[in-house]
């Protein structure tokens, strides 16, 4: 039962955005790889500078939760995921 209304769910979502069934799927194979790249990009990036700065931390005297979610969550990946929306509008916009 749950996956007839599920599908009829998606036909409708599709019909909204006046998608044919096979630009859907394009754009959601597009989307799930999009956004895989950009975690495995990030997380390479996160661990190089990890790496680079790990004396640091310590010689702070920081905790792991801070430097996880302060530093890391909040400016590195936050700033970094703002720049690729930036230039994915400018890119997209023609300005």
């Amino acid at each position: 039962m749950e996956g007839k209304n599920d599908t009829s769910f998606k036909y409708k979502i599709v019909r909204f955005f006046g998608l044919k069934l096979l630009d859907a799927y394009v754009i959601r194979k597009f989307l799930g790889s999009f956004f895989l790249s950009i975690v495995l990009i990030l997380s390479i990036v996160v661990i190089f500078d990890l790496s680079e700065k790990i004396d640091d931390f310590i010689e702070s005297g920081a905790q792991l939760k801070a430097i996880l979610f302060d530093y890391y969550l909040l400016a590195f990946v936050l700033r970094l995921l703002a720049c690729v929306f930036r230039e994915a509008h400018t890119q997209f916009s023609g300005a």
